[in-house]
């Protein structure tokens, strides 16, 4: 673990001035059309099109049911059942709202609220182009609108800013609708004749308020000829007529493949083929967030970088890339930062409104999101090792700070132990309620990306050797989370929390990183740094053909935990034995798991001691 960087100032100044929406003064701007290549590109903002006349409004809803009704003659051509709309009466269902936070402890008190599907731009306008944030022109401050729905009824939060823009009815939230499932014949189906016929004529009501507020919807048979193309996942085509207009009304899962360029490529196995130029591997385990109107949901890559939609749309979604990822029970948030601080929000690429059909896409080192996908893969593929060295995977839960620039990465792991001198300071500085929220936004990891940026227009051998070395970073703070999480295995939470804890504030109080051979708890230090030198040293010449070490104080404690790897205790024995605080103790641990290699061990401990 770097030094840590713990200067409240600095946390402090973080909070209050950090912003959702980046610096615009950094970033690049362009009025291209949305319709371009989105994902291999600078970050952009969000360009607003037309306002469109929102169709699921409750006044556009009744005055599509009305049109049914005064035309029933009209209805055999696009319902089953035309009696079932005599049965629906358009009520409020949900709202369509906007949130305007006044500093960073209201942004964070939205943003960590797990109901709240919250979007920067209004959901009723065309996107001229899309793009990672946006700030709306008329609004003073460092803040933005926060626009979403919730249910009717819900109780915005107390003191923030908060507007109902327009009452909704979703036919999938009304007491009219049946939830429907796939058949063996892959249509999409409800639990009864009578809930079919009602959620057709629900739909129907749905398609004739997008035609009557000039918005696109379905497919026209005029320009489709009832053709498909591509592998769309279609759960449901029919086709419908009604008022001189003829369409398909169409149900698909979006799918696709993400990847990203990279040098190597691990399986589930942990076997890995390395290269030597840019090739296309998945993207793992990363959250694809797809959305239209007020449609949304989130689905994760697997092994191969593929997703699919548990869900059908039958719009065109636009598609995101959240650096929300997962392996197995293990998740992470990587969260954008330009300094060290507080996590504000979690980084997203754009990958634009996208067809129905299949999509799939590389993210090549021209994207703002390279970087990010690469440290996706990192902590997924870390996983992935740990199970196949009998290692022990991090905490569940990581909030990770990716910074662009240069600089020190850490694992202070602020999320996952009680560190009461921070929360403490916090408390003293800001108060109670901000205190609280600041440290609930500390990260548990923090990555400088600098390097690698620095790097990823150069030649393949200094990329790829900046790639396997970032790498490396990675899991070597990756390896301090394990150890903490080993600690909490075999002692518990609190004891766990005062280990982690004597590690992080030694590590503060020296000026010179790590301080001397000799300090006060210079013994854990070494033993905890060196066994994570160890690891970024191990793993990364086994699986990545990448040899990079460091001989000076704490680091070259690697090579004592190699000697002992080589006399025959295993990487799981030499990790379980890291509660230990002292060197002695832990020879002492290590002897009783390994009686007959005593003298082995001692002789090669005591060198180091």
């Amino acid at each position: 673990m770097n030094k840590i960087i713990y200067i409240f100032a600095l946390v402090v100044f973080t909070f209050f001035s950090c912003d959702k929406n980046e610096s615009s003064a950094d970033l690049p701007d362009s009025t291209q059309s949305s319709k371009t290549e989105y994902v291999n590109r600078p970050i952009r903002p969000v360009v607003l099109g037309e306002k469109l006349n929102n169709p699921f409004s409750v006044e556009n809803m009744q005055a599509a049911l009305d049109s049914l009704k005064a035309h029933t003659d009209q209805l055999d051509g696009c319902m089953r059942a035309p009696s079932a709309i005599n049965e629906i009466e358009i009520t409020t269902t949900d709202l369509y709202v906007r949130f305007l936070p006044q500093d960073s402890v209201q942004y964070a008190t939205l943003m960590s609220d797990s109901t709240l599907t919250l979007f920067d731009f209004p959901l009723d306008y065309k996107l001229k182009q899309d793009g990672e944030y946006y700030k709306d022109p008329t609004v003073m401050g460092d803040f933005t609108w926060l626009y979403t729905r919730v249910p009717k009824g819900y109780q915005p939060p107390a003191g923030i800013t908060y507007e109902v823009i327009s009452e909704l009815f979703l036919y999938e939230n009304s007491p009219y609708y049946t939830e429907e499932t796939i058949g063996s014949d892959s249509i999409m189906k409800a639990k009864s004749k009578y809930g079919t016929d009602m959620n057709d004529a629900l739909k129907t009501i749905k398609a004739i308020a997008f035609f009557n507020t000039g918005n696109k919807y379905g497919e026209d048979v005029a320009t489709t000829n009832g053709a498909t193309t591509g592998r769309m996942k279609i759960a449901k085509r029919v086709k419908k007529h009604f008022w001189g207009r003829t369409w398909y009304e169409t149900e698909y899962f979006p799918s696709g493949t993400i990847k990203v360029e990279g040098y190597h490529q691990m399986n589930a196995n942990g076997e890995v083929n390395n290269y030597s130029t840019l090739t296309h591997v998945p993207l793992k385990g990363v959250k694809i967030h797809l959305w239209n109107w007020f449609k949304w949901n989130s689905v994760y890559t697997n092994e191969n970088g593929y997703y699919e939609s548990d869900i059908y749309y039958n719009g065109d979604p636009v598609h995101y890339i959240y650096f929300s990822g997962k392996n197995k029970n293990n998740h992470w948030d990587l969260d954008r930062v330009a300094m060290w601080g507080v996590c504000l929000w979690v980084q997203k690429l754009s990958l634009g409104e996208q067809s129905k059909n299949e999509y799939s896409t590389t993210v090549t080192t021209s994207s703002s999101g390279w970087d990010a996908c690469i440290t996706n893969n990192a902590f997924y593929e870390y996983m992935t090792v740990c199970d196949k060295e009998g290692l022990t995977r991090p905490p569940q839960n990581l909030q990770v700070a990716l910074r662009e620039m240069s600089g020190s990465s850490s694992a202070p792991l602020f999320q996952n132990h009680e560190n009461l001198y921070s929360t403490a300071t916090l408390l003293l500085i800001l108060g109670r309620y901000a205190g609280s929220l600041v440290a609930s936004r500390l990260p548990d990891v923090l990555i400088s990306g600098g390097t690698l940026n620095e790097y990823k227009n150069s030649s393949d051998y200094y990329r790829k050797f900046s790639f396997n070395g970032y790498y490396s970073t990675i899991w070597h703070e990756l390896t301090h989370a394990s150890n903490f999480q080993r600690v909490k295995n075999e002692q518990g939470f609190w004891p766990a929390s005062a280990y982690w804890r004597s590690i992080v504030i030694t590590e503060i109080g020296h000026s010179d990183n790590y301080g001397q051979k000799g300090d006060n708890n210079w013994q854990q230090i070494a033993l905890c740094e060196g066994w994570a030198n160890y690891i970024e040293w191990k793993m990364p010449y086994v699986y990545l053909a990448y040899n990079d070490v460091e001989y000076n104080y704490p680091a070259s404690y690697w090579q004592m935990f190699n000697s002992l790897y080589k006399h025959g205790c295993s990487l799981e024995s030499l990790e379980k034995c890291l509660t230990a605080k002292t060197i002695a103790d832990y020879e002492n641990l290590l002897t009783a798991l390994y009686p007959e290699l005593k003298d082995k061990i001692t002789s090669t401990i005591k060198y180091y001691e």
